[in-house]
């Protein structure tokens, strides 16, 4: 099961579509156009839905006695797997794709044809593709390109520090699917089918793909590669209206302040640190245990983990476990590390997550000198997009 999967078997029903009208004759061809998105609301008395479309758009579509609905199971690639279902079978939060046309004096026809993804199907087909992604997943960094074999190495995290990573190889497999992520964005709809020739060093990297006897290989079915900044910042201000904060980049130079507009949306993930662990965290930095929470590494009183089994190489989830926090909850003079999108402007950052309560962190000597935030710092893969 691929992760591309979920939104290419949308947006598969109208290529197909596409095709039928396509082989029909000239005279009988009619231009339809679809449109994709999460249903808003059903107002069966009115006939019409009303879709927010994946731009953003909220779009009102008319149905007449003619529509027809069908139900496509997330995965499947024909529509000859659909089922037929009726109008009260579309509710709120399903995805669907709707074939309008344009008509002479303006505007759009009534839907032709509705077609869904039901939330609960997609809740599940998602279950399952996030689980084959933590069982068959190898995350990591572009390290180097062989362009004559299309192999990659990337570097792992397996410690705390840039020191603790391991190399492994991703050998292509005969019919490996290159994705790339869109610049500004870290939603997974807007990624677009990508080639070898765009992964550049230091991209960080997905690999769906099985790995050999020790790990030193992975052959893939499934990559996905982006361009995102680690960066840690003091926050200078807040604005919860736009959901945006600006913040100066660390560390900060004599003369050479570097400020940054960081921009959050309903996907960003915000967390705060409990200070047990940011403290035992910073402990590392210098040298000290960072797995001093419980019996061989396992989870301290406060459950911040360490050690072994839950430690260093857990950080990310540790993070992604944190209960959620809101922009308001941040204030000036606070420091944040910040997993963002890299887009083509550098002084603005679309979040992935933003992690607060790092102040022991990014303040700790680092073991060999220096500050954490001058480079010696490494919170692995956080915010990474699913």
């Amino acid at each position: 099961m691929k992760l591309f999967t979920l939104i290419s078997t949308l947006l598969l029903p109208a290529m197909l579509l596409q095709a039928q009208d396509t082989a029909q004759p000239a005279a009988a061809k009619t231009r339809y156009v679809s449109t994709i998105g999460e249903v808003v609301s059903v107002d069966a008395a009115a006939k019409q839905v009303k879709v927010k479309t994946d731009k953003g758009d909220l779009v009102t579509i008319s149905l007449h006695d003619q529509t027809s609905y069908l139900r496509m199971p997330p995965g499947e690639k024909e529509l000859s797997k659909a089922t037929r279902i009726e109008l009260k079978d579309v509710a709120m939060g399903d995805r669907v794709l709707a074939r309008t046309r344009p008509e002479e004096g303006g505007g759009m026809s009534a839907a032709a044809s509705i077609i869904v993804m039901t939330k609960a199907d997609l809740a599940d087909f998602h279950g399952k593709s996030r689980a084959e992604w933590e069982k068959r997943g190898t995350v990591g960094t572009v390290a180097s390109l062989d362009s004559a074999t299309k192999a990659i190495t990337i570097t792992i995290l397996s410690g705390l520090t840039p020191k603790d990573v391991k190399n492994v190889i991703v050998d292509p497999s005969d019919k490996l699917v290159y994705r790339r992520y869109a610049p500004g964005s870290a939603k997974f709809q807007d990624a677009v089918a990508g080639t070898f020739a765009e992964i550049k060093v230091g991209d960080r990297i997905r690999v769906l793909g099985d790995k050999n006897e020790d790990g030193s290989h992975v052959k893939a079915e499934e990559v996905v590669t982006g361009t995102f900044r680690t960066l840690a910042v003091t926050i200078v201000s807040v604005d919860p209206a736009t959901n945006s904060l600006k913040g100066n980049v660390l560390p900060i130079k004599k003369g050479a302040t570097v400020t940054v507009t960081v921009k959050t949306n309903a996907d960003t993930s915000i967390k705060r640190l409990p200070s047990r662990l940011a403290l035992r965290l910073a402990s590392a930095q210098n040298g000290g245990d960072a797995g001093a929470g419980g019996p061989r590494g396992g989870a301290g009183p406060d459950g911040t983990g360490g050690g072994p089994a839950g430690g260093p190489t857990n950080l990310p989830k540790i993070i992604e476990g944190l209960a959620q926090i809101t922009l308001a909850d941040l204030k000036p003079g606070d420091a944040l590390v910040i997993s963002a999108v890299a887009g083509n402007d550098a002084s603005e950052v679309t979040a992935i997550t933003v992690v607060a309560g790092v102040e022991p962190i990014i303040t700790a000597p680092s073991k060999g000198g220096g500050s954490a935030v001058g480079g010696n710092w490494n919170f692995g893969d956080i915010g990474l997009p699913q």
